[in-house]
């Protein structure tokens, strides 16, 4: 088993993920030189096993499982790679408002055949080519995607009572063998991998074929998906509406592939355009409220609350887990302290276990496994008591504890961050669309992206994973001349961007007054109007940008 186990967590980011492809592709060509230096054989090696993303980042890590299983010879440089291809070349304003022949126009501001020609492009077929040195020799690399299910499934959360949940947030779990990762299903990677990108309004909602397995059919309500029914096409749109930030979806694939050992080898590393901050109302303290004032407030409410599940667990299953470690060795002392009265320690440990071991449901682990499990996870420490009789009662003893605070399968997590800070970016205008129209913009994001992961890279303090960098040569970035171009593309599009971006929002705007019987005259007046204050918003959002 590799000594450094990597957890990706990709944060949607719109535009921004050309800042994210350009972490990416830092990242992978650093483990590249530190895994090669290697000799054969050696533990020293960081492998990337898990690989989590909302919306835009799901694209992003599926292009990196790419690289990881045969795309090594892809990385040629900094801006030969399809990290800045995918984000950087071939994604633009102009083809995102081209709908393609035959496209359903009223589904969405921009086309969502465009995207899927990007997705073919990049995520076409198995990758071929020599595997990275990141790649995991053996096991399983898996991945999930951050959805939001628009129709919603039922849970029934307590049997004997009529009282279902609906649950909209979703993802997509899946895994590669990496003993056959020939047999990879890559068209419908693609197609999740979109599905997690369909941002609301401007893309089309997308459906995807879920197998009734896929869910807790303990609890799923038989009356909403009966049993008889082994598949079903959900709608769904972007992943991110509900889950921006999916480090529980990586936690639980971490699971499965570590089965909670050697936790001290484990990393799980955030990739983000922008910094984890509050997302309180803090100046939200007028008596003279408008409707306005309460819609907007209220929608970063609810976003702010959907999303804040994640972090908040970390938070306390780590000092759980802390508390937990104290105990244990805690109990080793005191059991070593008294061993002339380790016959009495048995008797009471084994009756205990037994206790609480006892009517666990079918599958559950069972106080042998749980004392074995145990005793990996401390072995290596300095207080690991070493007479066999001692051990035994510890990991008895530890095991009932630990079951019965319910902390069997919870692990400190030692979470890593490559972000950025707002006004580093210049892609952020609009929501994050902004980068899209203009590539000397896109390409400044990436080239930030780069340089912050140079820098976390350079710093042991910050990345941890003991990465041998010994005669490795950053490729220069130029942030100054970069932004200064941006800058100057943003302010000479900014006009014609709001004028392509104000028509298209009147046309949809028709399309809307269509279905509701508005006759032609207002029609026609009110998207005109609608079209003057999205060209004059959109142009003021760019110039903006580029100010600051």
């Amino acid at each position: 088993m590799p000594t450094k186990r990597l957890a990706l967590i990709i944060r949607g980011a719109v535009s921004l993920g050309s800042y994210e492809g350009g972490v990416l592709y830092e990242l992978l060509r650093a483990l590249d030189h530190h895994n090669s230096s290697l000799p054969t054989g050696s533990d020293r090696r960081v492998c990337i096993d898990v690989l989590a993303g909302a919306s835009a980042g799901s694209m992003t890590a599926a292009i990196t499982m790419q690289v990881l299983l045969g795309g090594r010879a892809k990385l040629a440089g900094a801006r030969d790679n399809p990290f800045y291809q995918a984000w950087v070349v071939d994604v633009n304003l102009a083809e995102l408002l081209r709908y393609r022949n035959g496209e359903y126009e009223e589904g969405s501001l921009l086309s969502g055949d465009f995207i899927a020609e990007l997705a073919q492009k990049h995520l076409g077929s198995a990758p071929t080519g020599a595997p990275h040195p990141a790649k995991p020799d053996s096991g399983h690399l898996r991945f999930a995607f951050a959805l939001s299910n628009l129709r919603g499934l039922d849970y029934d959360t307590t049997p004997d009572l009529d009282f279902p949940c609906t649950r909209f947030q979703d993802e997509w779990c899946d895994e590669i063998d990496l003993a056959n990762p020939a047999a990879a299903d890559w068209a419908q990677i693609r197609l999740a991998a979109i599905t997690s990108g369909a941002f609301p309004a401007a893309f089309p909602v997308r459906f995807l074929t879920r197998a009734r397995t896929s869910y807790n059919t303990n609890y799923l309500s038989p009356a909403d998906w009966p049993a008889t029914e082994p598949t079903r096409d959900l709608p769904y749109v972007d992943g991110g509406v509900f889950n921006n930030e999916p480090l529980g979806l990586a936690k639980g694939l971490v699971d499965l592939n570590d089965q909670h050992l050697d936790n001290d080898n484990r990393f799980y590393l955030y990739v983000s355009p922008s910094p984890k901050l509050s997302d309180r109302n803090k100046d939200f303290d007028s008596r003279n409220v408008t409707l306005l004032d309460m819609g907007s407030h209220l929608v970063n409410a609810v976003l702010g609350q959907a999303q804040y599940q994640d972090l908040s667990a970390l938070r306390k299953t780590n000092q759980k887990v802390a508390a937990f470690d104290a105990t244990a060795q805690t109990l080793s002392a005191v059991i070593a302290s008294n061993a002339g009265q380790i016959a009495s320690f048995r008797a009471t440990t084994t009756l205990l276990a037994g206790a609480a071991f006892a009517n666990l449901p079918a599958g559950a682990e069972t106080l042998a496994q749980a004392v074995a499990r145990l005793g990996a996870a401390y072995a290596t420490q300095p207080w690991f008591p070493s007479d066999p009789e001692q051990r035994q009662a510890w990991a008895e003893m530890l095991a009932a504890f630990e079951r019965t605070a319910t902390l069997q399968e919870k692990d400190t997590m030692t979470l890593l961050t490559i972000c950025a800070e707002k006004a580093e970016l210049l892609g952020d205008a609009l929501s994050a669309f902004g980068g899209f129209t203009a590539q000397a913009v896109r390409h400044y994001d990436y080239e930030v992206g780069r340089n912050k992961t140079q820098q976390w890279l350079a710093n042991p303090a910050k990345n941890k994973l003991g990465l041998d960098l010994t005669g490795y040569v950053f490729e220069p970035t130029n942030l100054a001349g970069d932004r200064a171009a941006a800058v100057a593309a943003l302010l000479a599009v900014a006009e014609e961007s709001g004028d392509q971006l104000g028509s298209r929002v009147a046309f949809q705007s028709k399309n809307i007054m269509k279905h509701f019987g508005i006759g032609w005259p207002i029609k026609n007046m009110l998207a005109s109007g609608i079209n003057g204050f999205t060209s004059a918003y959109v142009t003021k959002a760019l110039d903006d940008e580029a100010a600051t």
